[in-house]
């Protein structure tokens, strides 16, 4: 118990450290994304949603916004003018999405300003899937392991398909995830996700 903690503290530490260390460059792209957003469409440049938190907490997750404000009117007319959209579209053709959301999306640049997150304690760099308040039920007997560690900005669930996967095999990666944890393994998903990011972004 005494080593684990220790190693807690040292993942804590590096979250911190990291986050210093990039968060110049990461101003600067906060900056010029969001003077996109502006230029791109109407509404906020931010997004702040309730997801659940370590120890079962919720907290204000922020990421860039990638919606129209009427995104809700552009699903329902879209879907009426398509009888086959229901099985076409999903995140990426997703027609509630500006231009530059779009890109942000595929990048997973919408996610960049959850560095702030990581900085007050609220995620972390490495983790499981930060989950919304209303999937706490579809979790079941997994929330009290889930929830033992921060949500991440990434983790096994983002280089295993990200959106592509369903609820089920979420919550089973993210269990593993926090069994199987050590600080070897965060790194290994760390510059693996890099490497996703630049072959995502390349493919753009």
């Amino acid at each position: 118990m005494k080593n684990t903690n220790i190693l807690k503290f040292v993942k804590r530490g590096f979250d911190l450290i990291f986050s210093i260390l990039i968060l110049p460059l990461v101003i600067v792209l906060v900056v010029i994304l969001g003077i996109l957003i502006c230029a791109d469409s109407r509404g906020s440049v931010f997004l702040r949603q309730d997801r659940i938190g370590k120890g079962g907490k919720i907290f204000k997750c922020v990421k860039f916004r990638t919606m129209f404000e009427d995104a809700d009117e552009r699903l329902d007319l879209y879907l009426n003018n398509n009888n086959e959209a229901r099985e076409e579209w999903n995140n990426y053709n997703d027609p509630r999405l500006t231009r530059v959301g779009r890109f942000l999306r595929k990048t997973s640049l919408d996610e960049l300003p959850q560095i702030f997150n990581v900085l007050t304690g609220d995620m972390s760099f490495i983790g499981p899937r930060p989950y919304l308040p209303e999937d706490k039920d579809e979790v079941l007997g997994f929330s009290d392991l889930i929830f033992l560690m921060s949500p991440g900005i990434t983790g096994l669930w983002r280089l295993s398909g990200r959106n592509k996967l369903n609820f089920e095999d979420r919550v089973k990666l993210d269990s593993s995830y926090v069994l199987n944890w050590s600080l070897w393994l965060d790194i290994v998903i760390l510059f693996k996700t890099i490497k996703v990011v630049l072959n995502e972004a390349r493919s753009y």
